[in-house]
């Protein structure tokens, strides 16, 4: 027999029709009675060609009160068309409808319709009701062409709740088919030709599915080619896009290579990412096997370390654990193997969202090779789906998704604690939505430090999506930050509560030989407590020591007439994200009378207090040396996570500051926190006012972020 190009038109016409029903106006007096005729007509017309089988159907009746309850009920509207119904006078709803509809009947169209009817007072009323068809009609036909090169034709149409087989052995081809409304429309055509051969399937799938649409399927072959194989370019044409689909039509397809799968290779295969699904792949080789490959060109799969080309048969033991690994179970092909399985449901576990194309080669012993392409195309089964959490001490920002082509309606998060079962919806408004990536994401406030939560991504449509999990972070805290623990030893005070507990230090340690102690507890000038006295004082050889108090500590003072000065570490071990200091504090500050270089310029002017906090990954404390002028540069250090200060000029007693923190990232782990306050900005340089005084009290550490303004907030850079 000869081998051709035969190219098969399918055309699809499809019509809607439109219902119709009237209505009247409002009764005239309530408190009589009057009587209710029906009278019913049906609507038929589907399309110009095409009616309904049904001439002469019983309708069903239902009648309504204006409080929407039953008033009366008929099996048969002839039953109302016989008798009249007496009702009070009022407005009045009736419905008809057909025999009950199934989800799919061939010849068992369904009709439906209802309207309202006002009844008055010693009348005669009729409802008049146009019953219109409430299915999709689908109808096919096939060319006297095919008929003669195919023996069996079998059409079979689903809407997802039923299915209906149009086939040419029993000669149910041409019936007419009636299905309820749902979100698709699906055919698919089966042939085999009449030496007993069967092809690949040919199919498509409709959307925007209507009542009283017809969708009328014609098949028929266009002009034919003679070439060494045969093909079939399938068209389809209608209120949908033109579409082709190759058909190798083989008519030595018994004893060529082919290939099923337990998916539908050429269309959607619809999961969300990571959810399990069967895809297995089945291998017919009539001849036996001689050579066996997989071959894909997709990035994500060679990321995976799975190779672009491999064989896969004569594979070995630890081969076939290899590839199993990266989700292709391969069973031991040998040669000669008539048959084989491959299972890829690992691997489409692990695609993303995406189009896909895997192809086999197949070479027999027989001399009969084939190439076979697989493509299909991963799609979210789902609306909207949680991507990631970055969460702080006390919020988080919340990230999703959406599939749709358009940003579906009602796009949010739902949130609770691990241990809580009742959710928490954040309002749509909170939602910011990118339409460029289809992207959506939220701030989200008010959460607990060290808590684990469980959130989701919600739309309209999806409520019940896939939840994915973070912990918050600690809201850590620097002992004894209200400054109202101190002891001490020798003469010299230190602001902890023992010696066991150093996070606290002062510059006592380097001017104790000469007798002078800048820092000290305050009893009486305070906001609460206790609280910390910084006074700058002379000092011999180096000039001045400013009252200051750090977290870190005095390592020891160097003595040296000539290059004085003292080291010290600052940082104490600290592992949480703050976004900012608050504190209270009270400065006098006094005309600057001591300096050295570089600033001399200083001299006579208003002396300067400063309180600064930074955030460090530092591997250890910073080791500073006045001597060698060994400082932290907080503008350029690589260790500095986040860094703020103030400086404060005089203030008429105690004010309240906050500094935010400026984060320089938000990803590196903190490990050490600096706090520092001096009654001299340059006492490092030893410059300041021997009469400058600074109290500070009550510290604390800011992780909520409703306890900033917007303008600190934009200071923080946390996002």
């Amino acid at each position: 027999m000869y081998k051709y190009i035969t190219r098969i038109s399918v055309a699809v016409l499809m019509i809607l029709g439109l219902a119709s029903c009237t209505k009247e106006d409002g009764p005239s007096d309530v408190n009589e009675t009057g009587y209710l005729y029906v009278s019913l007509k049906q609507d038929i017309t589907v399309d110009p060609v095409f009616k309904s089988s049904a001439e002469d159907p019983v309708f069903a009746l239902v009648v309504y009160d204006s409080k929407d309850e039953i008033v009366a009920a008929y099996d048969d509207h002839r039953e109302l068309a016989a008798s009249p119904l007496e009702v009070s006078v009022g407005t009045y709803r009736v419905t008809a409808s057909s025999a009950p509809s199934g989800a799919a009947a061939f010849d068992a169209p369904f009709y439906s319709g209802e309207t309202t009817v006002t009844v008055r007072g010693k009348q005669v009323n009729t409802a008049s009701i146009t019953c219109s068809m409430a299915n999709v009609k689908v109808t096919a036909e096939i060319s006297d062409e095919m008929k003669s090169l195919f023996s069996e034709y079998v059409l079979t149409v689903t809407n997802g709740d039923g299915t209906l087989v149009y086939s040419s052995v029993d000669g149910s081809f041409a019936n007419e088919g009636y299905f309820t409304v749902t979100d698709h429309l699906t055919w698919t055509l089966n042939l085999k030709n009449v030496e007993g051969t069967s092809y690949e399937e040919i199919t498509e799938t409709y959307t925007d599915i209507r009542p009283r649409q017809h969708y009328n399927l014609q098949f028929s072959l266009g002009e034919q080619e003679e070439f060494g194989g045969t093909e079939v370019a399938v068209s389809l044409n209608g209120e949908t896009s033109d579409k082709t689909y190759n058909l190798l039509l083989d008519f030595e397809a018994d004893v060529r290579p082919s290939v099923t799968a337990s998916f539908d290779m050429n269309r959607e295969v619809k999961f969300a990412e990571g959810d399990a699904v069967e895809a297995k792949i089945y291998l017919n080789i009539p001849g036996g096997a001689k050579y066996v490959q997989l071959s894909h060109s997709e990035l994500s799969l060679s990321s995976n370390s799975l190779p672009y080309n491999f064989k896969i048969m004569g594979l070995s033991a630890s081969d076939r654990t290899y590839y199993a690994e990266r989700g292709i179970v391969i069973p031991s092909i040998q040669s000669g193997d008539t048959s084989a399985e491959l299972d890829l449901s690992g691997l489409f576990s692990r695609l993303p969202i995406g189009s896909y194309r895997i192809e086999i080669y197949i070479e027999s012993n027989n001399g009969k090779n084939r190439t076979i392409i697989c493509e299909f195309e991963v799609v979210s089964a789902v609306e909207v789906e949680a991507v990631s959490a970055v969460s702080w001490a006390k919020f988080a920002f919340l990230s999703g998704k959406w599939y749709t082509d358009q940003q579906p309606e009602g796009i949010t998060f739902q949130y609770r604690k691990q241990a809580a079962s009742e959710w928490e919806e954040i309002p749509a408004g909170d939602i910011v939505a990118s339409a460029a990536d289809k992207t959506y994401s939220v701030e989200l406030w008010g959460l607990e430090p060290s808590t684990s939560y469980v959130f989701r991504a919600v739309s309209a449509k999806d409520k019940e999506t896939k939840e994915k999990t973070f912990t918050t972070e600690s809201a850590g805290v620097v002992p004894n930050m209200g400054f109202d623990s101190w002891y001490k030893s020798g003469s010299i005070w230190y602001p902890n509560s023992d010696s066991g507990n150093f996070f606290w230090d002062t510059a006592n340690g380097g001017s104790d030989a000469v007798g002078v102690y800048p820092t000290s507890p305050e009893d009486s000038h305070v906001k609460s407590g206790r609280a910390a006295k910084l006074e700058s004082k002379s000092v011999a050889l180096v000039g001045l020591a400013a009252g200051n108090i750090y977290t870190g500590k005095f390592v020891k003072a160097n003595t040296s007439l000539t290059n004085p000065g003292a080291e010290l570490d600052w940082g104490v071990p600290f592992g949480s994200r703050p976004l900012a200091l608050k504190g209270y504090l009270d400065y006098s500050p006094g005309t600057v009378n001591k300096t050295k270089a570089p600033y001399n310029n200083m001299s006579g002017k208003s002396d300067i207090g400063i309180v600064q906090v930074f955030i460090t990954d530092w591997s250890g404390p910073f080791r500073i040396s006045t001597s060698s002028g060994k400082f932290v540069d907080t503008a350029n250090d690589a260790g500095i996570i986040a860094y703020g200060s103030l400086d404060f000029s005089k203030t008429e007693g105690y004010i309240e500051f906050t500094i935010p923190l400026t984060y320089r990232s938000t990803t590196r782990q903190p490990k050490y926190i600096v706090i520092a306050a001096a009654a001299s900005k340059y006492g490092d340089y030893f410059t300041g006012s021997t009469s400058s005084v600074m109290y500070v009290d009550e510290f604390s550490l800011v992780y909520d972020p409703a306890e900033l303004t917007e303008d600190q907030l934009d200071k923080v850079k946390y996002k």
